[in-house]
């Protein structure tokens, strides 16, 4: 499911935020293209994790939750941690669920 405009303008906020917080710079240039211009590929991703190579996917296994970053002119696909951007209340339920456990553990 796609996010809707809204939501989308409201984490492009945060992104711009937390790039600008951490690199004392505003904006950010595409490192194939030096265009300026992004877009959000429509919502959230995870990269699996496995503890070895070769290893097979873990259902409910750690995962690094990500947000794809799309250059408008020449397509370049990067992937920002949504966690390091401080975008952990974006997270499904399950997934808060599992960071509290964590935490008090």
């Amino acid at each position: 499911m796609a996010l809707s405009k809204e939501k989308t303008e409201e984490i492009v906020k945060k992104i711009e935020e937390a790039i600008n917080r951490k690199t004392g710079q505003t904006g950010f240039k595409c490192p194939i293209c030096t265009n300026d211009k992004f877009s959000l590929a429509g919502g959230f991703t995870n990269d699996f994790l496995m503890d070895r190579l070769g290893g097979g996917l873990v259902i409910g296994g750690p995962v690094l939750p990500s947000v794809p970053i799309v250059c408008t002119n020449c397509g370049n696909t990067f992937f920002l941690n949504a966690r390091v951007l401080g975008l952990s209340e974006e997270f499904p339920k399950e997934e808060k669920k599992k960071e509290d456990v964590k935490k008090n553990e």
